[in-house]
């Protein structure tokens, strides 16, 4: 017993102002005060900056416009094209519609996966992501009803006819007024 007391004893000698050490150093390391950091580059030597989570990224935007769905039609597809060997991958789309009075306007954004090859008016399961964007009534402009949307999505489309916009009016009359589309988002090299 007395062995194990001595040992206790020593142990306590040699490790206590270590201990000591620690905890009052402590105190000192968050009450230091830390350097800045100055860049001298000037114009002519700019610093370089990238996005280093994210090389691969290109922005991407595009935007299309025609006259309204014909008469004795109800759909209006504005296929965006990409470029070969790239993924697109969209993070906002905005649609502005103007239809004849009494009608109304339902926007979807289609995203093909690689495993797709188009959009012929495929079920979903061939390949692509159909998602319903909101759309609100601005007013009367011109004669027209206008109505818009422009939402935030996470949407991803691959090759040539990767990326769609349909627009729908509920009625069949008419064919004055205008439609626009407008995506935003980046490439990606996979």
């Amino acid at each position: 017993m007395k062995r194990l007391w001595n040992f206790l004893v020593v142990a306590a000698c040699c490790t206590g102002p270590s201990i000591l050490a620690f905890v009052g150093s402590e105190g000192r390391a968050f009450a230091q005060k830390t350097s800045s950091v100055q860049v001298v580059n000037g114009p002519a030597n700019p610093v370089p900056v990238r996005d280093v989570d994210n090389p691969t990224r290109t922005p991407f935007q595009s935007a299309m416009a025609r006259d309204l769905i014909a008469a004795g039609a109800n759909i209006a597809h504005f296929d965006f094209a990409l470029p070969p060997g790239k993924v697109v991958a969209i993070e906002h789309v905005s649609v502005s519609a103007d239809v004849p009075p009494g009608q109304q306007v339902s926007v979807k954004l289609y995203c093909q996966g690689s495993s797709g090859t188009g959009f012929p008016d495929l079920p979903v399961e061939a390949g692509y992501a159909e998602h319903s964007l909101v759309v609100t009534f601005q007013g009367t402009f011109g004669g027209n009803s206008r109505f818009v949307s422009s939402q935030a999505v996470k949407c991803y489309g691959f090759g040539p006819q990767g990326l769609r916009v349909n627009v729908e009016r509920n009625g069949l009359a008419g064919a004055t007024g205008n439609i626009t589309a407008a995506v935003s988002g980046y490439l990606i090299t996979p």
